[in-house]
């Protein structure tokens, strides 16, 4: 089957979404004629990631639109921000009579990824214009998006898009059950539309090597902080426990990497303690093998009581699945991530309890020097999230979405 996939975030960029969307290129390529449109490489939090382009291998037809530069945007977004709907890659649906011409005409259903949305907005032009079937994925919720800041007239137009790539799509896809039930209830005159896919894991990444109980203990955080995630608490307990066992600098190390947005670089950099260390951004490579040498992994969610965060599915929670390391998480207690990670392959720590994160670092660090593997092992099923297994399931979507 000719299948056209429409991913602003798509490989050889390295960022969260465009991960995903080449862990599930991979297999549709292995059974579909895939052309995939999406925008050239241009820096900033996408930066490009050779070692991503093993997803593309069998793709057949890779169409890449060059894109305004994002200062240009951030000019734009300063001057006339409505204009910036229904997020800072606007300009792509306005050129759809130039990628109609690049693409294929003999397509025969669209799938898309999102965010950014203006993917989906793309792929209701050709969905409309061609009179093909279209698969629309959300990975975050969109209109409702509380990462994104918006004007009140922005927000209102994310609305009214959203609803009508709803209405307009054959099925939409979305990360967590969660996100299923929210958008059923939204919408639910399309309630038969909406259908879970998560985020997923590279089946190839899977870790078999035990946590080495030398030296110290070693916290590893991969990732983006922005905004609600942040890493004030974490560092405040890791403070704390400094104070509270003399030596715990000296036995313990914590190694943050990814994008940072400045108010935790500047968190990072004003703090005296000396058994913290910001790497920056890692190739996917890297940050795996990064992954892969910890004894314990940290992941960050917003404490947010707004019942949106609850939503999202970090996907970096994958990876951290697949290296087999003692999970460390502050997030709400009514979130995705607190579903997965709590009791099963870690612990959460919350606003109800988040002031006993110190005590529980201290705690882990005396496990790792009394070598207590059986705490540090984990052997929880994870399988559910297996790139293989989960193209099955996009694969049997495409079939039921051929068939009407």
């Amino acid at each position: 089957m000719k299948l056209l996939v429409i991913s602003i975030s798509a490989p050889p960029k390295n960022s969260p979404e465009s991960v995903q969307t080449g862990r599930y290129l991979y297999y549709l390529a292995k059974n579909h004629d895939v052309t995939l449109l999406t925008t050239s490489t241009v820096g900033g939090w996408e930066p490009e990631d050779d070692s991503l382009g093993k997803y593309l291998q069998e793709v057949h037809s890779r169409v890449s639109i060059k894109m305004p530069h994002p200062r240009l945007v951030s000019v734009i977004r300063r001057i006339l921000p409505f204009v910036v709907v229904p997020d800072e890659n606007f300009f792509f649906p306005k050129l759809f009579g130039f990628a109609a011409k690049k693409v294929s005409s003999k397509s025969e259903i669209i799938i898309s990824r999102s965010a950014p949305f203006s993917s989906a907005l793309m792929a209701l032009k050709f969905s409309q214009n061609w009179s093909l079937p279209w698969i629309m994925h959300l990975s975050d919720p969109w209109a409702d998006n509380p990462f994104q800041k918006l004007t009140k007239r922005s927000k209102k137009r994310n609305q009214i898009y959203e609803r009508i790539c709803v209405e307009n799509a054959s099925l939409v896809t979305l990360t967590s059950a969660k996100t299923v039930v929210y958008y059923q209830h939204k919408y639910p005159e399309q309630a038969h539309k909406f259908r879970l896919l998560p985020n997923v894991f590279d089946d190839a990444f899977i870790n078999s090597t035990p946590v080495e109980f030398s030296g110290k203990i070693k916290f590893v955080l991969t990732g983006r902080l922005y905004g609600s995630r942040n890493i004030f608490f974490l560092m405040d307990a890791i403070e704390q426990a400094s104070i509270k066992r003399p030596g715990f600098e000296d036995q313990s190390e914590f190694i943050f990497a990814g994008f940072f947005d400045q108010e935790n670089i500047d968190c990072i950099k004003h703090s005296k303690l000396r058994n913290v260390k910001y790497l920056g951004h890692l190739p996917m490579k890297e940050a795996i093998h990064l992954q892969q040498s910890s004894s314990v992994l940290v992941a960050i969610d917003a404490l947010n009581e707004d019942a949106i965060f609850d939503l999202f599915f970090p996907s970096k929670l994958l990876d951290y699945f697949c290296a087999k390391r003692y999970i460390l998480c502050i997030t709400s207690r009514s979130s995705t991530t607190y579903e997965l990670v709590n009791q099963k392959f870690g612990r959460c720590f919350h606003a109800e309890n988040i002031h006993e994160l110190s005590d529980h670092l201290i705690f882990l660090a005396e496990q790792f020097v009394s070598k207590n593997s059986n705490l540090f092992k984990v052997d929880e099923n994870f399988m559910a999230y297996s790139a293989s297994k989960n193209a099955e399931t996009l694969e049997a979507l495409i079939q039921e979405v051929a068939e009407k």
